[in-house]
């Protein structure tokens, strides 16, 4: 496929979160879109990660196929496309917030819910199972918004399909309209998935190894929720 060059696109006045490489906001087609930049393969003080021979991720790349994953088996999910910036790959991303809108993520959620248990106070990051269940079940906000515990459980199995450790707190939420109902967001922020740091010669070392295949499958990749 033939990549969108995205560099002629100044940015736009929208900015994002996020820890995994350098974003900005851009207006492609009359759409604001979030441009992600691969992230780097080294550590804080600069040094090379361990075991990787990559100088950045192919996150972009894996955003872009992740979320195609999703579609193609109709969970809704961000639109994505795959372009170039300055030399670098990146994907596109469309930003699903419309004016008025305000996204708020999982972990803001559970931070403001009051659990019956008053010794067992919630907060943003953690990860128990029995913790979050308990959230969705009972958080008000989550009681008003349709289908949130079935797309939990989606994410849930097909981010262990495409080996996405990253799925957190802090990257799945809900949309809340000004004066209108609270609906769920698009799956989104899924370039975590499919080996993201491996080159092409690690990925078939793997394929020819079915050890290492099946060592990978149920140890290399893990969930975040406990």
């Amino acid at each position: 496929m033939e990549l969108i060059d995205f560099t002629p696109f100044s940015p736009n006045d929208r900015v994002y979160g996020g820890a995994s490489g350098a974003k900005i906001g851009i207006v492609y087609r009359g759409e604001n879109y979030l441009l992600k930049f691969p992230g780097s393969t080294k550590d804080s003080k600069g040094n090379p990660l361990k075991n990787v021979r990559l100088s950045y991720t192919n996150s972009p790349i894996c955003e872009y196929l992740g979320s195609h994953i999703y579609r193609s088996i109709g969970i809704p999910v961000h639109e994505t496309l795959l372009g170039e910036r300055k030399g670098k790959v990146v994907v596109a991303c469309k930003d699903f917030l419309k004016t008025g809108d305000y996204l708020d993520e999982f972990n803001k959620i559970k931070t403001t819910f009051e659990s019956p248990q008053a010794e067992n106070l919630s907060d943003g990051f953690g990860a128990e199972l029995t913790d979050v269940l308990q959230v969705l079940d009972r958080h008000p906000i989550l009681q008003k918004t349709p289908g949130v515990k079935e797309r939990f459980w989606d994410m849930f199995i097909v981010d262990a399909f495409i080996g996405n450790g990253d799925r957190n707190n802090g990257n799945w939420g809900v949309i809340r309209h000004e004066g209108k109902a609270t609906v769920l967001a698009p799956v989104y922020d899924n370039g975590g998935c499919l080996n993201n740091k491996w080159d092409e010669i690690k990925m078939q070392q793997c394929l020819s190894d079915p050890e290492w295949m099946v060592a990978q499958a149920y140890n290399g990749v893990t969930c975040n929720y406990e």
